[in-house]
């Protein structure tokens, strides 16, 4: 039996528990909601304390926190700003180019699983799309010169990146601490990100990630291929509905196995929908500067501004200076917020057009609804915890579990469990951070060190919770099923490595 084959029924095997076990995410906040109000009416019933007022209480001063809800637009506004970078001219032209490089299946996963890595690490909104478009180029110029490449396993390395975003540039833990004024500053103060994303730890565990996850896809990948296979994907793998996060709504209507000419289709038809990424864009863009330049004379002059692909390249290169300038001066710090304008800016300047910038941003605005319905949730229940004294409860729990030196890997095991139920690292470090900050303080451990575990665990899951894949998904025409296969042992391998750095470093 080939490796390919006995990578596939490993992932299979582990895909089929997701399919039958995983609802919605939505569903999974309002039953998390549920669970945390009956937990804490039971510890407040237990001390003697008024348990509805206490719940409602806790549970709406969380639900309308102004600093949270805060965070919550952060949140859009890096998957926004992200997707508009992109989808922007300069990015897509580089990506039609490393596409029509000609490499072999095993070499062509393992390149996208690098640029996916590269890109999420820079901005997870960036990694969301970036791997997407690569490999769906790469799929395209391959056909059109008479190779194969394997999509399922390209679509997967695409989504790899999402395994090292946490401790990147745009991990939203990491960058939450070093504010001024966030919600745990009560217990552990401000966190430089030189503790945390610049940190000896980091880098040895991130930059060890982006070497190890390319090479596991190299070594998934097969050394030759007949055609745009599905066939791995989907071997040993007869669930008859998709991944809980509800990507594949019409799966019950579709075979396990797609045929070479679904795929090509599928493939084909989000090429066509998606042009900006496409290999031809070089094309695409001086013509839409052509048609600009023909129509400035008749249009206002307000007009001419939104659609001038010259003022918002022009506003978004003076904004960039603005943000070095204030960065490299200390009058901005490092933090999310100048994570989001530094790539506000470089979207409109990669977009050009305002007209254009705006449309991007409405685009990606689309994938923001989980976050706007699903993290008031979240905070809602994290009043609730507080209200209720649940955090101090839980906090005790683990400390009676862990010592100092193994509390890191309980960090990170907790942060990946509460990843597969709570499939967003802003709102699952809205309901962790101060449980563990508080069992970590107990234990005499770092802050610093803490918030990277979190980010750690919370990063690593993702390859078996595809929440995040659903734009890569479409735009490459597969499945969830497709491609957890092959995340999943990527996974497993990030199971063992990063624990044992954690036990080292940390």
């Amino acid at each position: 039996m080939s490796r390919g084959r006995i990578v596939a029924r490993v992932g299979a095997a582990l895909t089929r528990v997701a399919h039958r076990t995983m609802p919605d995410p939505f569903v999974l906040a309002l039953g998390l909601t549920v669970v945390v109000l009956l937990l804490g009416g039971l510890r407040l019933h237990e001390a003697g304390r008024p348990v509805a007022s206490t719940l409602l209480e806790g549970w709406m001063g969380g639900f309308a926190s102004p600093p949270l809800l805060a965070f919550a637009l952060q949140m859009c506004l890096v998957l926004v700003t992200g997707h508009a970078l992109a989808t922007s001219p300069p990015v897509s032209r580089a990506i039609g180019r490393l596409a029509r490089v000609e490499l072999g299946p095993r070499e062509s996963a393992a390149l996208v699983a690098f640029v996916s890595c590269i890109a999420a690490f820079v901005h997870w909104g960036l990694g969301a799309i970036v791997g997407a478009f690569l490999a769906r180029e790469m799929t395209r110029h391959a056909r059109a010169s008479g190779r194969a490449l394997d999509l399922p396993l390209l679509g997967a390395a695409a989504y790899s990146g999402f395994a090292v975003w946490h401790g990147g540039l745009s991990g939203s833990a990491p960058l939450k601490v070093a504010e001024e004024g966030h919600f745990a500053a009560a217990q552990v103060g401000t966190i430089p990100v030189s503790e945390t994303l610049f940190s000896t730890l980091n880098v040895v565990v991130t930059g060890s990630l982006v070497v190890l996850i390319p090479m596991l896809f190299w070594m998934m990948g097969r050394a030759d291929t007949g055609s745009d296979s599905h066939s791995d994907a989907d071997a040993g793998s007869g669930s008859d509905s998709d991944s809980g996060s509800g990507s594949d709504s019409d799966s019950d209507s579709n075979s396990d196995s797609n045929s070479d000419s679904n795929s090509d289709s599928n493939s084909d038809s989000n090429s066509d929908s998606n042009s900006d990424a496409g290999a031809d864009t070089d094309a695409d863009t001086d013509a839409d500067a052509d048609s600009v330049n023909d129509t400035e004379s008749e249009l206002p002059w307000h007009a001419r501004l939104t659609e001038s692909p010259r003022f918002g390249a022009t506003v978004g290169a003076l904004g960039l200076g603005v943000v070095v300038i204030g960065a490299a001066s200390g009058v901005l710090r490092f933090d999310l917020d100048l994570v989001n304008l530094t790539f506000f800016f470089a979207g409109l300047a990669g977009q050009g057009g305002v007209r254009r910038y705006v449309d991007a941003v409405a685009e990606g605005a689309r994938g923001a609804g989980a976050i706007i319905v699903q993290f008031p949730l979240y905070f809602g229940v994290l009043g609730v915890m507080r209200s209720a004294g649940l955090i101090d409860w839980l906090s005790e729990a683990i400390v009676s579990l862990a010592s100092a030196e193994t509390f890191p890997l309980v960090a990170f095991l907790g942060a990946g469990a509460l990843n597969l139920f709570v499939p967003s690292g802003g709102g699952q470090w809205a309901v962790q951070g101060e449980i563990l900050f508080s069992a970590g303080g107990e234990l005499g451990v770092a802050p610093a060190t803490t918030v990277m575990a979190f980010a750690y665990g919370d990063a690593w899951t993702n390859l078996l919770q595809p929440f995040w894949a659903l734009p890569l998904l479409g735009i490459m025409g597969l499945k969830a099923r497709e491609i957890v296969g092959y995340t999943a042992v990527v996974c497993i391998a990030i199971a063992l490595w990063v624990p044992a750095l954690l036990l080292w470093l940390g």
